[in-house]
């Protein structure tokens, strides 16, 4: 019981957060038209957000929930890379930081819910395809949008650079990148139509296995 008071008080407790982001975004975009305004309004719940998401990873490790740690870590540096690593140290606030954010936070305020109301069993059926389709148009969105971000402020001095030294900073983020998109981007998105064939498409699987024990 507490286990799941848990969960459902975390899941909504993020889903909340990021209707505020996507409120935000559209708040001002509608208001002032400013992408910029937009970008840096939403950034503090942002980083706030992604500070409590490295829970998850530790929710994978402890069984609190099922599926892969490795998966969990994965998907949290990677976000953590481009909002800690590019955006939040200069406050990057431009077209594709919001684009970003609102990939970002539709994925999350469909995410969230369905985490949550998976945990007490209630989950809706239009939940669950937004959960399992939605990705379709929202991941590409997020990945190009970070690629964006990340070299629109590249020619700039990042926060990171008094770590590694700055112009060595190339080095380190062009392999990432080759790696990030070029591999584990694809890799992902092979992985979430993989879940939405097993979670959406049962019956029709069931019924070809079936025809072709028949035969």
């Amino acid at each position: 019981m507490l286990k799941q008071i848990y969960l459902l008080a975390y899941n909504t407790l993020c889903a909340v957060g990021w209707c505020v982001v996507l409120m935000t975004v559209s708040k001002e975009l509608y208001e002032t038209g400013d992408v910029a305004l937009a970008a840096s309004s939403a950034t503090p719940m942002v980083t706030a957000l992604q500070a409590i998401a490295c829970m998850e990873f530790v929710h994978s490790v402890v069984g609190l929930v099922s599926g892969s740690p490795l998966n969990a870590f994965f998907q949290l540096v990677g976000r953590n890379v481009i909002h800690f690593g590019f955006i939040y140290p200069k406050n990057t606030a431009n077209l594709y930081v919001v684009s970003l954010y609102f990939a970002w936070s539709m994925a999350e305020v469909i995410r969230y819910p369905f985490y949550g109301l998976s945990v007490i069993n209630s989950c809706p059926g239009p939940l669950l395809w937004l959960r399992y389709s939605a990705f379709i148009v929202l991941y590409p969105i997020g990945i190009l949008s970070e690629i964006a971000t990340t070299l629109s402020v590249l020619p700039e001095t990042t926060g990171m650079d008094k770590y590694v030294g700055e112009g060595n900073l190339k080095f380190i983020i062009y392999p990432y990148f080759v790696y990030a998109y070029c591999y584990a981007a694809p890799v992902l998105f092979r992985y979430l139509l993989k879940a939405r064939r097993k979670n959406l498409g049962g019956e029709v699987e069931v019924s070809k296995k079936t025809r072709k024990k028949k035969q």
